[in-house]
């Protein structure tokens, strides 16, 4: 079932995307594929950054497509000092179990016009970036989990990357974060809060007192003078019993006056 979605997904893909680059400057990106899978592509260039990897896993292929091309040239592929590889037209890799790619802090996946890319059926899928990530669509057995430093955009059609997990995908973005549609488990998207300057307190326009979190109206509003407060007599303020008299004797002396 899993398989002919990603099939399916892939072929909608190939029919024609506008071309995009999934970070706006040098990432990481780790995909998984503990039991296999398949990362296919019309003419993506994935750069490895030192430390990379790329393991095909058992009985693991890489096919270029037309155009393709794969620097450093070794087999098996050896991008532990960085490298690049250009899938080409109807390019792919099919990971066998054990399937791994690793770019390191310097990589990215980069797409020409009308290109795109999908993968399908990784273990677990991750991007790190101190710029921005823009993905398509995001499917996950897991969590879907999206933080950004700036803002999470969902319904954006102008990247045709596309991961399938079955297990979670993970998107870091110390920027922005750019989707399509993410379907999964868990969902969880996370931006910062709106910038407080209220002392902590959660109603409160103006004058708030320190060291509360209550709401303005609530009589456990920390006070200078806790007078304000609800008083225990003897507790530092006057309590009731000791108000109630003087408020007496006040009125008496008004009415004598």
């Amino acid at each position: 079932m899993r398989a002919a979605r990603g099939l399916a997904l892939l072929l909608v893909l190939l029919a024609g995307a506008a071309g995009a680059n999934l970070c706006d400057g040098p990432c990481t990106i780790t995909l998984d594929f503990a039991d296999g899978g398949t990362l296919a592509s019309d003419g993506a260039t994935i750069t490895f950054g030192t430390g990379g990897s790329l393991v095909l896993g058992t009985g693991g292929t890489l096919t270029l497509g037309t155009g393709g091309s794969i620097t450093p040239v070794a087999d098996p592929p050896d991008m532990s000092a960085g490298g690049t590889l250009v899938l080409g037209t109807g390019g792919s890799i099919q990971f066998g179990a054990g399937g791994e790619l690793r770019t390191a802090a310097g990589g990215n996946i980069s797409l020409n016009e009308s290109t795109a890319l999908a993968v399908t059926g990784a273990s677990g899928a991750s991007v790190d970036a101190t710029q921005s990530v823009h993905l398509g669509d995001l499917t996950a057995v897991g969590t879907a989990s999206l933080t950004a430093g700036g803002t999470i955009t969902g319904g954006d059609i102008a990247s045709p990357i596309h991961f399938d997990s079955t297990g979670d995908i993970t998107i870091l973005s110390d920027a922005d974060i750019t989707y399509d549609t993410a379907a999964a488990g868990v969902v969880d998207l996370n931006t910062p809060p709106p910038a407080e300057d209220d002392g902590g307190f959660s109603d409160c326009s103006a004058g708030c007192p320190e060291g509360g979190t209550s709401t303005i109206g609530s009589p456990t509003i920390p006070t200078e003078s806790n007078i304000l407060g609800p008083q225990t007599p003897g507790a530092g303020g006057p309590g009731p019993l000791t108000l109630l008299p003087l408020a007496l004797a006040a009125l008496l002396g008004l009415r004598r006056r």
